[in-house]
């Protein structure tokens, strides 16, 4: 754990120097640094040691591309053909390094092509301190090469160039099924966000509509249950995301960045290229009802919550009263380091990150 806290306190560092012009390279150095440490863990993550037996597993299996297609070596192919190309190279190690090796360097080119430089240092805390995207990404392998995958299409998404990326989110689909569910925002670059008022309204009604209709809860939960794996990862997290107080005061704070969002969304004066990649994060918040009784969607919003790396920084910075925009940032800033120090020390994931160790001496 101190590892990481310490790396992730000298990145945020590096990353200050550069936007102050006192070293050029900062944030790259702070996300070499990061990605080092993401490319050496071992056994770090609740789920690593299950990937890697998955691995022994899948390559220790003849390889037949008839059968890895039909899903009888895993029932995703791609993440088969994923672990047997590694095989001749280097391994399940040399996988995991080249895995976050690709996902930092996404990250990072998104950082600086779509954030404006003096609100960097404020985009790589969400990344390094929100525990669902770098943290997370030592564990949950899989989903995390599609999250940053689906972030990184930001650029053809808003430009609609919908056709590619439809197909390459559904080729993620075969590296995690759940990614069907990105499909349809291969489209979003088509949505009104120029009429922001509008869509913020239809927002928060949507919102409103989803938190209280019932009925339509019961069909999504009915639905979900039918994907493969849900009851193992019920049984594997469920103690994770219980929300024990329901609509109390930690609840109703992570509520704030929604209403901040939608400040954005309707104010005339915002960019309307970035009223778009807001609505795409907001969207994040619409399955935060649905978590309070499926476990299963607190993953699944991760994927769109990633765009909060670029989202946060620019929605916030837009909040024109000065008080007001420090006391919220303030705000959110405590929320996210106290839902860190939850991660380390109170959370099922605290026994899997409280030490760090290294591939180094088992190489």
């Amino acid at each position: 754990m101190l590892v990481i806290v310490t790396s992730s306190v000298i990145a945020l560092i590096l990353t200050y120097l550069e936007v102050k012009r006192v070293f050029s390279k900062g944030m790259l150095c702070g996300f070499a640094l990061m990605t080092f440490l993401a490319c050496i863990h071992y056994d770090v993550g609740n789920d690593y040691m299950s990937y890697m037996y998955l691995y022994d597993e899948i390559t220790n299996t003849p390889f037949n591309l008839s059968d890895i297609l039909d899903g009888s070596v895993y029932h995703e192919p791609g993440w088969a053909l994923l672990n047997y190309m590694f095989v001749p190279i280097g391994g399940f190690f040399t996988m995991v390094a080249v895995l976050n090796l690709v996902q930092n360097i996404l990250v990072y080119r998104f950082i600086r092509r779509v954030v404006e430089k003096k609100l960097w240092v404020f985009s790589v805390f969400v990344y390094l301190f929100i525990s669902d995207y770098y943290l997370l990404s030592m564990s949950m392998m899989r989903q995390e090469l599609v999250m940053v995958v689906f972030l990184s299409l930001w650029p053809w998404i808003k430009d609609r160039k919908f056709i590619r990326c439809a197909l390459i989110l559904y080729v993620c689909s075969y590296v995690h099924t759940s990614a069907f569910i990105l499909i349809p925002f291969a489209f979003w670059g088509f949505l009104p966000f120029k009429r922001g008022v509008l869509m913020s309204i239809l927002y928060f009604i949507i919102f409103v509509l989803l938190w209280f209709s019932g009925s339509f809860l019961n069909d999504v939960m009915s639905n979900l249950m039918q994907f493969e794996e849900v009851s193992d990862y019920m049984q594997t997290y469920e103690d994770s995301n219980k929300v024990d107080s329901f609509l109390g005061l930690g609840f109703l704070i992570n509520l704030v960045p929604f209403f901040v969002f939608l400040y954005y969304i309707a104010n005339r004066k915002t960019d309307f290229q970035n009223r778009s990649l807001v609505g795409l994060a907001c969207m994040g918040t619409f399955m935060t009802p649905f978590a309070q009784f499926l476990i299963l969607i607190g993953r699944v919003s991760m994927y769109l919550g990633i765009y909060q790396i670029a989202v946060i920084p620019i929605a916030y910075k837009s909040i024109p009263n000065i008080f007001l925009r420090m006391c919220l940032t303030s705000l959110l800033l405590v929320s996210i380091l106290w839902n860190y120090y939850v991660f380390f020390f109170e959370s099922i994931y605290s026994n899997y990150y409280k030490d760090f160790s290294t591939i180094i001496g088992l190489i």
